[in-house]
C-alpha cells in the first residue's frame, strides 16, 4: 500500500509501461508532475519529485540500455 508520500517507477518498454500503468505514458506523467506541484513550495518533497520528474521525462529517454540515472541525493 503506498500513501500519497510514495511513487513507483516504472521503466521499460513503452508497451509494457502502458500496459502496467493502464495508460498511456502522457498522461502518467502529467498526473506525478500535478502531485509535484500539489506540494507548498517550501516542503523539501515537491523539490524532491520535480527533480524525479525532470530526471525522468528529460533524462531517461536519452539513456542507454541498462545505464544508472540517480533519481534522489544518496544520504
Amino acid at each position: 500500500m503506498c500513501t500519497k508520500l510514495d511513487f513507483l517507477v516504472i521503466t521499460g518498454k513503452h508497451s509494457f509501461v502502458s500496459k502496467f500503468l493502464g495508460c498511456e505514458i502522457q498522461p502518467a506523467f502529467a498526473d506525478f508532475y500535478e502531485l509535484a506541484l500539489s506540494y507548498s513550495d517550501d516542503d523539501p518533497e515537491k523539490k524532491s519529485l520535480l527533480q524525479v520528474y525532470n530526471l525522468l521525462w528529460r533524462e531517461y529517454p536519452k539513456r542507454n540500455p541498462g545505464e544508472i540515472i540517480q533519481l534522489l541525493p544518496v544520504l
